[in-house]
């Protein structure tokens, strides 16, 4: 067994206490009084540019609108809607060319000529003739016992017979119809005139007011105020 050694106790000073820290509230942005050595803005000793009024033609000052804040898009005003007076309307040859696609039901490109054709197709036609109202022929022809040059006054005598039929009835004449070996029926739409010869005494039911929108048709078709091609 060794013997226990003890250390001796010694007096120790306390340690000397560190110095005290100086905490500083943090800077209010509330606050009047700014942190000494800190500047509010650091741009406000520069001189400022002087900016002269913007003037209009009437010399009249502008006044500045909303500045526009970095990151946002700048205000654009709405679109107007285009109302349907503003929209530009479908030519009158290429309406008077859907509405003859339409009642022949066909896609190709109709003029004067075929559709005298294509009217010699229907039931009981033998020939059409189409003409303008000062004697033009756009196409077609009359049967070989008919003369076509004594066919051109036709747009007139329509013209006179809607006026009759107007005076005594008060009713809109579409067509007229002469009776003979074979019957002529002659229909005016603006300035396109046609006619249609035919077997038996009248048309079949519908076939006046088919050959009375062709006629329209070929009429805008053929208008000398269009400038399309």
């Amino acid at each position: 067994m060794f013997p226990l050694i003890r250390e001796k106790e010694q007096v120790r000073e306390n340690p000397p206490s560190a110095p005290p820290v100086q905490v500083v509230a943090p800077f209010s942005s509330q606050s009047s009084s700014p942190v000494p050595g800190v500047k509010k803005d650091p741009f406000a000793d520069l001189p400022k540019p002087k900016l002269e009024p913007r003037m209009d033609s009437n010399q009249r000052e502008v006044v500045p609108g909303p500045s526009i804040v970095a990151g946002q898009p700048p205000i654009e005003e709405s679109a107007k809607p285009i109302g349907p007076e503003k929209r530009s309307s479908k030519p009158q040859r290429r309406r008077g060319l859907e509405l003859l696609q339409e009642l022949f039901l066909t896609d190709d490109f109709l003029d004067a000529g075929q559709v005298a054709q294509l009217l010699r197709a229907f039931p009981k036609v033998r020939a059409a003739l189409i003409m303008l109202d000062d004697g033009t022929v756009l196409g077609g022809d009359l049967p070989e016992n008919y003369r076509a040059s004594a066919a051109l006054p036709a747009p007139a005598l329509m013209r006179a017979v809607r006026e009759f039929g107007t005076s005594v009835s008060s009713a809109e004449v579409s067509a007229f119809t002469l009776l003979a070996d074979s019957p002529i029926s002659i229909f005016l739409e603006g300035r396109v005139c046609m006619m249609v010869v035919h077997e038996g005494r009248g048309l079949l039911p519908g076939m006046r007011d088919r050959f009375s929108q062709i006629t329209k048709a070929l009429d805008a078709l053929y208008d000398p105020g269009d400038k399309e091609g």
